[in-house]
């Protein structure tokens, strides 16, 4: 039989405690991961997130409709049918859970709560709706400047 040093016994002890402690610990990790994705799933659906992707199908379906004219319109909605929004705010989850804490995603979800966080969602289209709007028309005049700056300095676009 082999003699073993005091420090290999002390390691081997701290190994066996350290997985008991994790082993023991497993079911409330799982338990604090369901209650995150349910909070997620709550988070989407208060902010209207879940709805972004029933929006997206929309979109979709408004650029894809003009290029085949002769697809009868219950050929789209068998098509629609298809696309499960559910199925898409079901991919969100991950990204929410790879980004936010249980106990920060909780805290959203008051604020999205509040009247202040209903206001928010309320608002919120307008606000980005005149926010694209300005940014397209500041964007346009800061290409505009800098095309003339590119001309008189004496570059000329490429022609395609």
């Amino acid at each position: 039989m082999r003699a073993t040093h005091p420090e290999a016994n002390v390691r081997l002890l701290v190994a066996v405690l350290a997985s008991c402690i994790l082993l023991s610990g497993s079911p409330a990790l799982a338990e604090d991961e369901q209650q995150k994705e349910a909070t997620i799933r709550e988070l989407i659906e208060i902010t209207g997130a879940g709805q972004m992707s029933a929006q997206l199908v929309s979109v979709l379906f408004d650029q894809m409709k003009p290029l085949f004219p002769h697809v009868p319109a219950e050929v789209w909605d068998e098509l629609a049918a298809m696309l499960s929004p559910a199925e898409a705010r079901e991919l969100m989850v991950p990204i929410y859970a790879k980004h936010f804490e249980l106990d920060e995603l909780r805290a959203l979800l008051a604020f999205y709560r509040s009247p202040t966080g209903q206001k928010m969602l309320a608002k919120m289209p307008a606000v980005m709706e005149e926010s694209l709007e300005v940014g397209n028309a500041w964007g346009a005049k800061k290409a505009e400047e800098l095309l003339r700056q590119l001309k008189e300095r004496g570059f000329e676009p490429v022609q395609a």
